[in-house]
């Protein structure tokens, strides 16, 4: 069943264009700092520059919009369910929704591994070192992803879901190349959160894996486990307002 949905995407022009058309602001920020890089002293190919976008743009499409879009729906349709047994109906979401969302989203799951793959070869890092930077950056998309579903459907905070996941984006483009920068700038940029795939990108510049991408993804973890069992312990008080 879920090898027919792949086979039937492929066969669907629409399916192409809905990935292609949003990956034009991702294509605008590849000539952004190409042209921002030949101003500054970044040591950085242009190549690299483009396999970085496709990756963050595959993470982004896939648990940003994607992700949380089915986790929201679900919540309004089964919420008592989450609340009375978690258990079955995480069991019931995993089935029925979020491998559909996989299966629609591999071909940018594949682009999103194979660019990491090529920044890892051409960055003189280990594949293992790439590898482990993809688990990462997944692990730390899927829980935020989540926290964003959360905060939209228990505590309908709309606006601070939406402030979070253009933050998120923003950061993972917009202000990449600050990242390259030394100073104050970085000193200022370690300590916010939105830096977990952009901390990631200094590993094309550094030997080892950067503590602070780590760090961040553990907040990520610890955030949404208070949120989520916080959220469900009180699930009736916001519920009914």
């Amino acid at each position: 069943m879920l090898l027919k949905r792949l086979i039937n995407n492929l066969k669907n022009p629409t399916y192409y264009f809905s990935q292609v058309f949003g990956s034009a602001a991702y294509v605008f920020l590849i000539v952004l700092w190409i042209f921002l890089k030949d101003e500054s002293n970044l040591q950085i190919s242009n190549t690299q520059i483009i396999l970085y976008f496709l990756m963050i743009y595959s993470f982004n499409y896939l648990f940003t919009f994607s992700f949380v879009d089915t986790v929201v729906a679900r919540l309004k349709d089964k919420a008592e369910q989450f609340w009375l047994s978690p258990g079955s109906a995480y069991k019931t979401f995993f089935r029925k929704d979020l491998l559909p969302v996989i299966i629609d989203n591999l071909p940018l799951m594949f682009l999103s591994v194979a660019c990491s793959l090529a920044l890892g070869l051409i960055s003189s890092k280990t594949l293992l070192l790439f590898l482990g930077l993809i688990v990462l950056t997944h692990i730390c998309h899927f829980f935020l992803s989540i926290i964003f579903a959360l905060l939209k459907f228990y505590l309908n905070w709309e606006w601070v879901s939406f402030s979070l996941r253009y933050i998120g984006l923003t950061w993972n483009g917009s202000y990449l190349p600050l990242i390259f920068f030394k100073g104050i700038f970085l000193k200022i940029l370690v300590f916010l959160p939105f830096l977990h795939s952009g901390l990631a990108t200094q590993l094309l510049l550094d030997e080892q894996l950067n503590g602070h991408f780590v760090i961040n993804v553990l907040v990520y973890i610890l955030v949404f486990l208070f949120t989520s069992l916080y959220m469900l312990k009180n699930f009736k008080k916001y519920s009914q307002g």
